[in-house]
């Protein structure tokens, strides 16, 4: 298969520039939420985020991906919507 015919996955509404970082549908290993609470760390803000582990189908470099969100139901909304995506590509396969 081409590389322009495989799936690739985007966050819309993550945070810039965030929300332009390709996710390679068939590479991903694992995809997680995360929920960093506000503290003096980080300016008393919480960060919510969806931590996307990828392996290369070449290589071996596992690379991570933390896209970060500027509420918890947008990140919440984006994950069900990734997974429904990597879902349709699986079955079209």
């Amino acid at each position: 298969m081409s590389a322009i015919a495989k799936p690739h996955l985007f966050f819309a509404a993550a945070t810039a520039p965030q929300a332009d970082v390709v996710i390679p549908v068939d590479w991903i290993y694992s995809m997680d939420k995360l929920d960093i609470k506000a503290s003096t760390l980080n300016n008393n803000t919480p960060v919510y985020m969806i931590v996307v582990t990828l392996v290369p189908a070449i290589g071996s470099a596992v690379r991570e991906e933390k896209i970060k969100f500027a509420t918890q139901a947008l990140r919440d909304t984006s994950f069900t919507n990734a997974k429904t995506l990597i879902a349709a590509s699986i079955a079209g396969t």
